[in-house]
């Protein structure tokens, strides 16, 4: 039993041997026959370099088991970006880009949408989204738009006027009452004035930069009490007169320049033996007043040429008289009485027998004489005139100014027309005074 074990034993190793060593045997033949291909395709390689070396004019065919691939050729897309001011900060994608000394930027990049990013300080900062094609894309102009400042300004009395100037611009910027409060403006050098009645007018320059704020609380000062004004010396009532024919021509001038005197009364005697030495009493105030003219004696005529008004500083009456008797004295009253102010126009009131002067309705002008035209004479000439019924003047004398201009003036006086004077409603024949102002 045991020696048939062994048998069955000794056939199985020897079975399995076999198998292993015919395994071992099929790979090494495998192996050979890879072997010998390889050589042959590197022998067959070889001839061809031969053949090839030896023929330069052919071309190698391209071994199909390694084709050729050539790259695709590469697309662009350039884009110009011009930026101001020009050191902004440029980014491409969060990228930096550098402009140059002008702002400008020359990109050549892959086509595609790219975000686009300009930043300086004290500017508003430019995003925006580039979509880029193959090939030269139109040029980018870029402007940053500058933040404005903060300008608070509280002056230390209420009730102020502001008044905002640029200075880099040269031109007013507006007007403000009472204070500015939390309004922006272009950064810049500016210019406030402040200014109220009874306070001295405070001036201030600031610098407004970007994204700042600037507070000012300028201080006014009151001004000093103005001081009394004096008043004007009191001129004595002047008196002078003249004879014009059968005329005297009376000439009152002076005030008290006192205006807490209300009314008053002024008398003058006067006759041609007693000319050089009229006869007055009282005085104008200097102010509007309503004056009434009375013939105290030996008057038969009796008219106002000039009353006070603003253009004589309400201080001056030209009376014209004509006498009864030429040689008695003539003596009359002008009785006046405020009006309040100089904004209120005085009249004149005359009594029922006081005639009321003539109008003028026709100028004419002098023409001055042409042999003194050389000289250039200038000044006035005063001229009496005296006017009919009718309007028309019948006489003309020039009483002062330049000797070289009364004539002129004479000639021009009696070509005027007038309204003529009345009394009680009749027209009658009266004397005035006309002003000629020669000038250059």
């Amino acid at each position: 039993m045991k020696l048939a074990n062994k048998s069955v034993t000794r056939l199985v190793w020897g079975i399995s041997a076999w198998l292993v060593l015919c395994a071992c045997g099929s790979l090494l033949s495998l192996y050979a026959q890879d072997e010998n291909a390889r050589r042959t395709g590197q022998d067959e390689n070889a001839s061809r370099s031969r053949k090839t070396g030896n023929n330069p004019n052919r071309t190698p065919k391209p071994n199909p088991r390694q084709p050729v691939v050539r790259p695709a050729p590469k697309v662009t897309a350039s884009l110009t970006i011009i930026v101001t001011p020009a050191d902004s900060l440029v980014r491409l994608n969060n990228e930096r880009k550098e402009v140059d000394s002008n702002g400008s930027l020359v990109l050549k990049i892959p086509p595609a949408s790219y975000t686009l990013i300009v930043r300086h300080e004290g500017f508003r900062d430019d995003q925006r989204s580039v979509d880029l094609k193959s090939g030269e894309n139109p040029p980018l102009t870029i402007i940053l738009e500058p933040l404005k400042g903060t300008l608070n300004i509280r002056p230390s009395v209420d009730g102020a006027s502001i008044e905002l100037r640029s200075l880099d611009r040269n031109r007013n910027v507006g007007s403000y009452a009472g204070a500015i409060d939390q309004i922006d403006f272009p950064p810049g050098e500016y210019e406030i004035t402040i200014s109220k009645p009874g306070y001295a007018t405070a001036t201030r320059t600031f610098t407004l930069k970007a994204a700042a704020t600037v507070e000012l609380e300028p201080r006014l000062d009151p001004l000093p009490p103005p001081k009394p004004t004096p008043k004007p010396r009191p001129r004595p009532m002047n008196v002078r007169a003249e004879t014009d024919g059968k005329y005297l021509i009376v000439h009152l001038s002076g005030t008290s320049d006192d205006d807490s005197t209300a009314l008053g009364s002024i008398n003058v005697s006067v006759g041609k033996s007693t000319l050089a030495f009229p006869e007055v009493s009282g005085t104008l105030n200097g102010a509007p007043c309503r004056i009434e003219f009375f013939k105290l004696e030996n008057i038969d005529e009796g008219s106002l040429i000039e009353t006070p008004s603003p253009s004589n500083q309400y201080s001056v009456i030209i009376v014209r008289i004509r006498p009864k008797d030429s040689k008695r004295p003539v003596r009359f009253a002008i009785n006046w009485k405020s009006v309040g102010s100089a904004s209120q126009s005085p009249e004149t009131v005359s009594t029922s027998d006081t005639p009321s002067g003539a109008v003028p309705t026709r100028k004419v002008l002098p023409t001055i004489p042409t042999l003194a035209r050389s000289s250039h004479p200038q000044g006035s000439v005063n001229v009496t005139v005296v006017i009919d019924e009718q309007g028309n003047v019948i006489s003309a004398k020039a009483i002062d100014g330049p000797v070289v201009l009364r004539q002129a003036a004479e000639n021009a006086a009696r070509q005027w027309k007038f309204r003529p004077a009345t009394r009680n409603g009749i027209a009658i024949q009266a004397t005035q005074i006309i002003r000629f102002d020669f000038e250059k």
